[in-house]
């Protein structure tokens, strides 16, 4: 209220403390002002997880747009669905984020092995003198599963990456008759004997025993070979491989398990194969394949020869 002439009168001076008073206890009781300042801060709680109903809120247990999860909601989620590489153990939430770090990545079951493609995967492993037959006893074995036996010659085992004249010992599957294998070392014996065949498991054995001057070839722990040796097997300096041959020939198609080298000949009558080998001392090298990650293969026999796969795939097919 104005007062004319910049003049109020008594009465006119009570008519504007009056008004002064109303408008100030209606803008601090829920005038316009407090009205729209707890709008404002009743919706911004809401929006941002101050227990209002508004969605996106991270700890209110369900899964919004932006989150990967809620408190113990994972939303349907496993370490193997993430498509990371695990293949099993406990997925959490952290927040609303997973928490990966009790997932793991080996293999599912404890049994995996190696794939090869047939054309030029291979495991491959230094040279050094443990890993020499040279002469000595030795076993060397293998678990494989040939997906066609009639696309290839394929190695299981070989030690000897240049001419033919220098391989210590070679285990393999001959190109003809396909179904026939081989076990041998230049200059000292070349055993063949089968039969094998695709879409199968098979555990094969070459056994070196200078003790009687034999060497044996077994198959799923039957004899199926032998012959008298006639000399020392080489000794080279070269690679150890697996899955492929010296000129990168005579690829494996299938799948390779449970490599062991062992410095003693180990079988001399029909045994049963184990499906997995447990390292001794007469153990020169063991791979198991069982990594699952990861492009080195593991020597659990404790000595050191680990291999290097080039190509190979992991896989869960075992025997």
């Amino acid at each position: 209220m104005a007062c004319a002439s910049g003049a109020c009168s008594p009465d006119d001076r009570e008519s504007i403390d009056a008004a002064s008073s109303g408008a100030s206890s209606e803008h601090g009781a829920g005038g316009t002002g407090a009205t729209s300042g707890t709008s404002t801060t009743s919706e911004t709680s809401a929006a941002s997880g101050g227990g209002g109903t508004g969605g996106g809120t991270c700890g209110n247990g369900s899964v919004d747009a932006g989150e990967e999860c809620d408190g113990g909601n994972v939303g349907g989620a496993d370490c193997t669905t993430l498509g990371l590489g695990f293949t099993g153990g406990q997925l959490a939430c952290d927040g609303c984020s997973f928490d990966t770090s009790a997932c793991t990545a080996g293999c599912p079951d404890g049994n995996c092995a190696l794939r090869f493609d047939g054309l030029d995967d291979y495991v491959v492993v230094p040279h050094a003198p443990a890993l020499v037959g040279g002469g000595a006893p030795l076993t060397v074995e293998a678990w494989v599963y040939y997906d066609d036996i009639t696309a290839n010659c394929m190695t299981a085992v070989r030690k000897g990456t240049a001419a033919s004249a220098t391989y210590d010992y070679w285990l393999h599957k001959n190109w003809d008759p396909a179904e026939n294998l081989f076990w041998g070392s230049y200059a000292s014996h070349s055993v063949v004997g089968g039969p094998v065949a695709s879409n199968g498991w098979f555990h094969l054995a070459g056994v070196y025993d200078p003790s009687i001057g034999h060497a044996r070839l077994y198959v799923n722990g039957i004899q199926v070979g032998q012959q008298a040796t006639v000399g020392t097997p080489a000794a080279n300096s070269d690679e150890l491989r697996i899955g492929i041959d010296w000129d990168f020939g005579c690829a494996m198609l299938g799948v390779i398990d449970e490599v062991r080298i062992s410095s003693v000949a180990r079988y001399s009558a029909a045994f049963t194969p184990v499906t997995t080998f447990v390292p001794d001392p007469s153990t020169i090298a063991l791979y198991h394949f069982d990594e699952y990650t990861g492009a080195v293969a593991t020597d659990s026999s404790g000595n050191g020869h680990h291999g290097t796969i080039a190509g190979a795939t992991w896989t869960t097919e075992h025997p």
